[in-house]
C-alpha cells in the first residue's frame, strides 16, 4: 500500500497503459489502495472523475479521513465505525479487552497505541505525537484545541475567550474547525471533546508550568463570574495552586451542600478547605456543620483553632498566653465570631454556664453590629434554656432591637419562644410566625424548628388543636427535611398531648411511645423525660397510680444537669406528683406539693404552672375540708383559660364535681365546645369523650352535699 502522492504518480502510468491496451480479452483486472488520499489535494480527484468515464478493469479503494480533504468521486462509500466490545476482546484477548476498550471505546488507532502498553496507565508517547500532530494541522483552532484540552472536555467559550485573549466569535471559529475534523462534537451549541483520549494527550502535551497557569487563570475567570459552580473553581485553583481560591470556593461549596442539608458533604469539603488554607473562617465554617451534626466537642476544637489564630494574628508583638477554649476560657483576644460559634457549640453540648460565657464575651468582643446581636440572641436563648428568664427577656430584646435580615428573624423567634412560655399568647404568634415559615437557611434550622413547636404550643394555649397539630406535623416533616435527627421526637409528643385533651387517647398513647423510643434512640434526654412524663400524665389520667410512679421515677432519674428547659419538665413532674399523690388519697401531701409547685412557677413567672397549681391545691384543700372561696377558685380558672385554653376543659370539669357547682360545669361544656370548633376531624370524637366524663361530673355534682 502506496502513499497518495507516490500512488498518484503508479495510478497516471497504470490507466495510460490500460487506455492504451483496451480491455479486451484477456486483460487482466486490477486494484489500487491509497491510504490518506484526503492529502493528495484536486488532482487526485479529477483522475478518479477521468478514470470512471473509461472502460478500465480497475477499481480505486481511497481511505480518507471524514471533513479533510477534496471531496472524491465515489460509486460507494463504506464509514467504518469503531470496533465493538466483542471486536476488541478478539484483537487483545478477554483479560484485557474491558479495560481497554473502556478507554479507547473501540477506536482503531488508540487501541492500538494503547495496546502496545502493558501498563496502559499513562497515554503511549506514540499516541501523544500522533493525536499533537494533527493538532497542529489545524493552526490557530489547534492552540485553541491545547489550551481546552488543559481546561477540560467541555468547551466554556467565554472562558477560553478571556483566557487566550480572543474575541468569543473567533473561539467560536475555532472550535467549529475542530469539529469538523472531528476533535469535537457539538451538540446544542455546546462543543465538547468527541474523545476522552484525544483530549488527554493533548493536555499531556501542555508542559506543567502552562496547565498550572491556565488552571489558575480559569479558576479566577470563574470566581468573578456569577452562578459559578464553586467545586469547578476548587478544582481549577487547586491544580493552578492559588490555595486562599481553592479554599474560599470549597467553602462557598459546602454552604450550598449545607443548604441543601447534606451536612456530610459539607464537612468533607470543608476539611479539605482546611488542609488546604487552615484560616479562623474555615475553621469556623467547620464548626457550625458539626453543630449541626451532632459533633460539639471536635466543634469546639475549631472553635478553639479559630480563636488561636485570632488572638495570634491580633498581637504578634506581645503575644498572649492562650488558653484553650474547648476548656472554657476564652482568650481576651479572640475573636467575637469565634466566641459566637463556641456559645452555640457548648449549649448544645449541654454546658451552659461556659456557653452563657462565651456569648457574653462575644456581645462584648463585637466589633460590628450584626455579631453583636447574635452574640447577644445566643446568650438569651441559653438563659432562656437554663431558666434565667428576666435575663433571657432582657438579652433578647436588645438583640431584637440591633439584629436585621434573617438575625432579626432569628431573634423573633427566640424571644417568641419565651413568650409562649409566659403565656403571652398573641405577641408569641406574632414573634414566631416568620421563622415557622422555614424560609430562612440552614443557619438558622434551630431557631426555625422551634419557632414551629412554640407555634403550635401557642395555639394550644389559645384553644386551637387543629393549626397546633399542624405546626406539630410541619415540625416533624422539617426535622427529616433538614437531617437534624437532634430535634426529632418533639413535635411526635406534643402531637399525643393535644391529642389527649382532645379524647384521642389510644393514639396519644401511641405517639407518647413512639416519641420515648426516638428520644432514647438519639440520646435525647428532653425528649425521652417529656414522653415519660406524658406516659405518666396519662396514667393519672386512668386512674393507675402504679404506673404513673413508676414513669415518674424514670423521668425523676433522668432530669438532672444541664437541659433545654429543664426548669419546665421540673414543674410538670412536681405537677404530676402531687396529682399523683391527691389520685392515692393524700390530699395532704399533695396540697403540699401544689403549694412548692405554685412558689417555683410563680418565682419563674410561669402562669400555665401558677394556674394549675393553684387548682390542684383548691381541689386538695377541699378534700382536707378547707376549700377555697368560689371566687378565688373562679379567677384562678380565668387564669387556666388565658394560658393553657386546651385543657381548662376537663380542669374546669373537675372542679365543679369537687366543689359540686354546676355553673363550672356548664363553663367546662362551654369549653368544650369552643376547642370543637377548632379541632377539625377530631370534634367528634372530643364531644363524645367531654360527654361521657360531663355525666360522671353531673353525678357527683348531683350527689354533693352542698346540694
Amino acid at each position: 500500500m502506496l502513499g497518495p502522492a507516490v500512488l498518484y504518480a503508479a495510478l497516471t502510468r497504470v490507466l495510460r497503459r490500460l487506455t492504451e491496451a483496451g480491455t479486451g480479452a484477456g486483460a487482466g483486472s486490477l486494484i489500487a489502495v491509497i491510504d490518506d488520499a484526503h492529502l493528495a489535494g484536486p488532482a487526485l480527484a479529477d483522475l478518479l472523475r477521468f478514470a470512471a468515464r473509461q472502460d478500465l478493469s480497475l477499481a480505486v479503494v481511497a481511505a480518507v479521513r471524514t471533513g479533510e480533504g477534496v471531496p472524491l468521486p465515489s460509486t460507494a462509500r463504506v464509514q467504518l465505525s469503531a470496533l465493538t466490545r466483542a471486536a476488541v476482546e478478539e484483537l487483545v484477548g478477554p483479560g484485557r479487552a474491558v479495560r481497554l476498550y473502556d478507554r479507547s471505546r473501540g477506536h482503531p488507532l488508540f487501541l492500538t497505541e494503547l495496546a502496545r502498553h502493558a501498563a496502559a496507565a499513562e497515554l503511549p508517547a506514540s499516541l501523544v505525537e500522533s493525536v499533537s500532530a494533527r493538532c497542529d494541522e489545524l493552526g490557530p483552532a489547534g492552540s485553541l484545541l491545547r489550551t481546552a484540552a488543559v481546561i477540560g472536555p467541555e468547551l466554556d467559550v467565554d472562558l477560553l475567550a478571556a483566557l487566550t485573549g480572543r474575541g468569543v466569535v473567533d473561539v467560536l471559529d475555532d472550535a467549529a474547525q475542530a469539529a469538523d475534523r472531528q476533535f469535537l462534537a457539538e451538540d446544542g451549541g455546546v462543543f465538547r471533546f468527541r474523545h476522552e483520549l484525544v483530549r488527554e494527550a493533548l493536555a499531556a502535551s501542555a508542559s506543567a508550568g502552562r496547565a498550572a497557569l491556565l488552571h489558575r487563570q480559569a479558576g479566577r475567570v470563574l470566581a468573578r463570574r456569577p452562578g459559578a459552580d464553586p467545586a469547578t473553581v476548587a478544582g481549577h485553583a487547586r491544580l493552578g495552586g492559588d490555595v486562599a481560591l481553592a479554599s474560599a470556593a470549597l467553602c462557598d461549596a459546602a454552604g450550598r451542600a449545607a443548604e441543601r442539608f447534606d451536612h456530610a458533604a459539607a464537612e468533607a469539603l470543608l476539611d479539605d478547605a482546611v488542609r488546604l488554607d487552615p484560616q479562623p473562617r474555615v475553621w469556623l465554617a467547620r464548626a457550625r456543620v458539626r453543630i449541626r451534626r451532632g459533633d460539639y466537642d471536635a466543634a469546639l476544637r475549631d472553635v478553639d483553632r479559630a480563636a488561636t489564630a485570632t488572638a495570634a494574628a491580633a498581637s504578634t508583638t506581645e503575644p498572649e498566653e492562650l488558653s484553650g477554649i474547648a476548656a472554657g476560657a476564652a482568650p481576651a483576644t479572640a475573636g467575637a465570631a469565634a466566641l459566637e460559634v463556641g456559645a452555640w457549640a457548648s449549649y448544645f453540648g449541654r454546658r451552659f454556664t461556659q456557653a452563657a460565657q462565651f456569648a457574653a464575651d462575644g456581645a462584648l468582643a463585637a466589633s460590628d453590629v450584626p455579631t453583636r446581636a447574635r452574640c447577644l440572641a445566643v446568650g438569651g436563648r441559653i438563659r432562656h434554656a437554663a431558666g434565667d428568664l428576666a435575663a433571657a427577656e432582657t438579652l433578647l430584646g436588645e438583640a431584637l432591637t440591633l439584629a436585621a435580615g434573617a438575625d432579626r428573624v432569628t431573634a423573633a423567634a427566640w424571644l417568641g419562644v419565651l413568650r409562649a412560655h409566659q403565656s403571652r399568647v398573641p405577641e408569641a404568634l406574632e414573634l414566631l410566625r416568620p421563622a415557622a415559615r422555614g424560609q430562612i437557611g440552614v443557619e438558622h434550622t434551630s431557631a426555625t424548628l422551634h419557632a414551629l413547636l412554640f407555634l403550635g404550643l401557642a395555639h394550644a394555649a389559645a384553644g386551637r388543636p387543629q393549626q397546633a397539630l399542624d405546626a406539630f406535623a410541619r415540625h416533624t416533616a422539617e426535622v427529616e427535611r433538614r437531617q437534624v435527627p437532634r430535634f426529632a421526637g418533639r413535635g411526635v409528643n406534643l402531637t399525643g398531648w393535644v391529642l389527649r385533651s382532645l379524647g384521642a387517647r389510644a393514639q396519644a398513647a401511641d405517639l407518647h411511645a413512639e416519641a420515648l423510643e426516638i428520644g432514647r434512640g438519639h440520646g435525647t434526654a428532653e425528649v425521652t423525660i417529656a414522653a415519660l412524663e406524658d406516659h405518666a400524665e396519662q396514667c393519672v389520667e386512668n386512674g393507675d397510680p402504679d404506673g404513673a410512679a413508676a414513669w415518674l421515677a424514670q423521668a425523676s432519674d433522668l432530669l438532672h444537669g444541664d437541659l433545654v428547659f429543664g426548669w419546665r419538665l421540673d414543674l410538670k413532674l412536681r405537677l404530676l406528683t402531687a396529682r399523683l399523690a391527691l389520685l392515692c388519697g393524700e390530699p395532704d401531701r399533695a396540697a403540699g406539693q401544689a403549694r412548692e409547685l405554685e412558689r417555683r412557677a410563680q418565682d419563674l413567672a410561669i402562669p400555665r404552672y401558677v394556674s394549675v397549681a393553684r387548682l390542684l391545691r383548691h381541689r386538695a384543700d377541699h378534700r382536707l375540708g378547707q376549700p377555697a372561696s368560689r371566687e378565688q377558685v373562679a379567677a384562678d380558672l380565668d387564669l387556666l383559660d388565658s394560658s393553657v385554653a386546651i385543657e381548662a376543659w376537663w380542669w374546669t370539669g373537675e372542679l365543679a364535681a369537687d366543689y359540686g357547682v354546676p355553673a363550672w360545669l356548664d363553663r367546662a361544656a362551654g369549653h368544650v365546645a369552643g376547642l370543637a370548633r377548632h379541632a377539625g376531624s377530631y370534634a367528634a370524637g372530643l364531644q363524645d369523650a367531654a360527654a361521657r366524663r360531663m355525666q360522671s361530673w353531673q353525678s357527683l355534682i348531683d350527689r354533693h352535699p352542698a346540694r
